[in-house]
């Protein structure tokens, strides 16, 4: 057998943050950037996993027997174990699709930095499906708190509407590609969220009720088809506040963006890794950036 090769998209969330877990409907957009994976059989009757950075450095290194998956040997003993965990799981879904072979060499490749949030985790959870060709969906439930839309966006050809429904998910590939896009910004904020954490942080909540479920879902479809920044700042300014309302927490705009001249947008768990920034005035907006000392700011090309 040769070796097989699979690849799967990081993700961004532009609305319904939180309130996709609960059915409203969010406009999800697959990044440029991704994750390979390529699967070689061995005949050491061991599960050989090395995890590599956009660097082409080796962050995680696991040594797997098999058939029973018990850890052998990890350069990171919290990631082996998320590892085994997965594997374990793709077992209980599929008996035998890892023990079909006498042993394993897999190597995962990121594109985009690990630490950013951008879907390292989901994409994962991506490859591991394709490669062991489980249901994606499915496996995804059974070993993740999330909304799915991520897992969407790790296969999707371009931007979609995600609607968590049972049993199946709605997922609807739609255009957008706004005509002010070179007014936009990607923003890292430095501050990497655990999206498990925030996840079932939300979750211990409560549900959202239904009114706000289908007005957060009515502005995705509003920002979907705008053609002006204008508008779109608007749109954004009115999401950014409804979801601020419904976490009871003060918006990205009110916190570090303070005095930004332009809207700011929050971007999945509220806190850490991205914003999009629209620039009204483009040299003052990216003058402001820079007195206030953000230093990975992308073109909404370089991500989407």
């Amino acid at each position: 057998m040769q070796a097989e090769r699979f690849y799967a998209h990081g993700k961004l969330l532009l609305t319904a943050e939180y309130l996709v877990l609960h059915g409203a409907t969010a406009l999800a957009l697959p990044t440029r950037q991704g994750q390979w994976l390529e699967a070689r059989p061995t005949e050491n009757g061991e599960l050989w996993w090395q995890a590599f950075d956009e660097h082409d450095q080796r962050w995680l290194e696991v040594r797997l027997r098999l058939p029973d998956l018990h850890i052998l040997q990890s350069t990171d003993a919290e990631a082996a174990l998320r590892l085994q965990q997965l594997l374990q799981a793709a077992e209980r879904h599929k008996p035998g699709c890892v023990r079909q072979a006498a042993g394993w060499l897999v190597q995962t490749r990121l594109e985009f930095n690990r630490h950013w949030g951008l879907g390292s985790s989901s994409s994962l959870v991506s490859l591991l499906a394709q490669w062991l060709q489980l249901d994606a969906f499915a496996f995804y439930f059974a070993t993740q708190t999330g909304s799915g839309y991520d897992l969407a966006c790790a296969t999707a050809t371009g931007p979609v509407l995600y609607t968590r429904e049972s049993p199946q998910p709605r997922v609807q590939s739609v255009r957008f590609n706004p005509p002010f896009a070179h007014q936009l910004r990607w923003v890292y904020l430095g501050q990497k969220q655990n999206s498990l954490r925030e996840v079932k942080s939300y979750l211990r909540s409560g549900k959202s009720d239904d009114g706000l479920l289908r007005e957060v879902s009515d502005l995705t479809r509003s920002i979907l088809t705008v053609t002006d920044l204008e508008g779109f700042s608007s749109l954004l300014a009115e999401h950014e506040n409804l979801i601020g309302q419904a976490l009871g927490r003060k918006t990205v705009g009110e916190t570090q963006f303070a005095g930004y001249p332009g809207q700011a947008k929050s971007l999945g768990a509220w806190g850490g890794d991205f914003v999009l920034l629209c620039l009204p005035e483009p040299e003052a907006c990216l003058q402001w950036l820079a007195n206030n000392h953000f230093e990975t700011v992308l073109s909404y090309d370089t991500l989407v």
